[in-house]
């Protein structure tokens, strides 16, 4: 009890930080379980039980079989309920997959710095129409070479798994969409970040990383405000995948070290990615549901979206 009226007066007491977390997560679009709750609260997790006798008291918030969201925003509740139940199922299977996507991607290209897994397959809400998000780390002046190098290696991907499910705002011409890299971060960008607030904090915090540990560790020291929105994000365990040093990859490393080769293939493969890019957005012209999923992706995450710039 003493540990609670201590966590009440520091960091605020519980009632508002658990409104807190759920508007948050309300602007991503759904609500969140106890379990959820008690792990992602803003300003640290406390026990589910200490949730429970919480938050049946807040006027503000409404909940369903389990599942808790803001007054009047229930009907996200049915979906977050569904994605919950069959997060169960496919999470091992889709796991697999991100991890060994990340594998082989972290063996290819030599300037990746670190990769998480983001979206719902880390955050515990995937369902068999989404696709796959990563968030990629990468050496200063390679972001566009690195996103070409998976672009390329995420069509392999697609036609092994072409017959998957894909939801309408997701659909891509020719072969669904699984993989999907979310935001790229140069090096320099994220020691520490520009932009500080709770929302990056809340992508950082439900993100997985995978490989590049060590770096990731880096961005967290460099990164103390992160610490007050979530300080659970310094205690959580991670695992890293494997990475093999291909001979392939020590070649493209020689062959980019010289700097006038390098800045002139980024700015051939920035080109080369917009116009891929250009022509998936096409192909959505007559789908204002996934046009619209695109401006709000980008909106959110601004400055660093990929070609935030040319929309």
């Amino acid at each position: 009890m003493a540990r609670t009226k201590q966590n009440d007066t520091c960091e605020g007491n519980i009632a508002d930080r658990i409104l807190h977390t759920l508007r948050i997560a309300d602007r991503r679009g759904y609500g969140l379980s106890i379990d959820h709750l008690s792990k992602i609260l803003v300003r640290g997790d406390v026990p589910e039980e200490e949730i429970i006798k919480e938050i049946s008291a807040i006027p503000g918030v409404s909940h369903q079989e389990g599942i808790y969201c803001l007054k009047g925003k229930e009907a996200l509740i049915p979906e977050t309920r569904r994605r919950l139940l069959s997060n169960g199922e496919m999470s091992e299977k889709y796991g697999t997959i991100a991890n060994r996507f990340a594998s082989e991607y972290a063996s290819a290209c030599p300037f990746i710095r670190c990769i998480a897994i983001a979206g719902s397959v880390a955050s515990g809400g995937f369902s068999e129409e989404d696709d796959i998000d990563f968030n990629i780390f990468v050496e200063r002046g390679y972001r566009y070479t690195a996103y070409l190098f998976g672009i390329l290696l995420s069509i392999k991907y697609s036609f092994r798994y072409r017959r998957k499910p894909l939801s309408k705002r997701a659909a891509t011409p020719l072969l669904p969409k699984l993989i999907c890299i979310n935001v790229i971060w140069e090096e320099v960008e994220v020691l520490p970040y520009a932009r500080q607030d709770e929302y990056l904090a809340y992508e950082l915090l439900r993100q997985k990383p995978v490989y590049g540990l060590g770096f990731y560790s880096r961005i967290l020291e460099e990164n103390r405000w992160l610490e007050s929105y979530f300080p659970q994000m310094y205690k959580n365990g991670m695992c890293e995948v494997e990475v093999r040093k291909t001979f392939f990859r020590r070649s493209l490393k020689l062959f980019f070290s010289n700097k006038k080769v390098s800045c002139i293939l980024e700015r051939v493969c920035r080109e080369v990615s917009y116009r891929v890019w250009r022509f998936v957005q096409f192909s959505r012209r007559n789908n204002p549901e996934a046009l619209e999923r695109v401006r709000w992706v980008t909106e959110m995450q601004r400055p660093y979206a990929l070609f935030g710039d040319r929309i």
